[in-house]
């Protein structure tokens, strides 16, 4: 029984230095210590929560409830404006918000509203790109009282920022 009991001891010692070794290795190697890589600019997705707080945060009104399709159609748009390289409210295939989700989306109803804009990101953080993108959208609909749900989406290319935001009241028919 002390035998198997030192042997276990020595595997738990060998199994802990080796794990201890790892470790130091990787934090010594100066590998990447988060999943987005800093040469890639501010990652997208904490700036598309930071926007979020932020937006939630300005409101007078209560927060905007997130949506997951009106967050799909934002990211959707965003994509777009980023591989397109410009800011417009209307996709190549001549869809505006409404267009877009009968496409994707063709069971959601209730109107929708939406806002784009591109920005520059050079030399900004995460935290200073979701500030910068607010300040660019200015009077946007996320205030306006009639929207209960929205979305936010941000995509990136180089050098630059593509923001949409898109509000709607999913519990209303649209307007005709």
């Amino acid at each position: 029984m002390g035998e198997l009991a030192a042997g276990l001891l020595a595997g738990a010692l060998i199994t802990l230095a080796v794990l201890t070794v790892v470790i130091l290795a990787r934090r010594l190697s100066g590998g990447p210590t988060r999943s987005w890589a800093t040469y890639l600019g501010p990652d997208v997705a904490h700036i598309e929560d930071g926007v979020l707080q932020r937006l939630n945060g300005a409101r007078a009104l209560a927060p905007l409830a997130t949506d997951p399709v009106l967050q799909e159609l934002a990211r959707h748009h965003a994509h777009w404006m980023s591989v397109a390289g410009r800011c417009s409210p209307v996709d190549d295939q001549g869809r505006d918000v409404d267009g877009r989700r009968r496409h994707l989306f063709e069971e959601y109803a209730g109107p929708l509203a939406q806002q784009e804009q591109g920005i520059s990101c050079e030399g900004l953080d995460e935290q200073g790109a979701a500030d910068r993108v607010v300040d660019a959208l200015g009077a946007s609909p996320w205030n306006d009282e009639r929207w209960t749900h929205g979305g936010v989406g941000v995509s990136g290319s180089p050098g630059r920022l593509w923001i949409c935001v898109v509000v709607g009241r999913p519990d209303e028919e649209p307007e005709a």
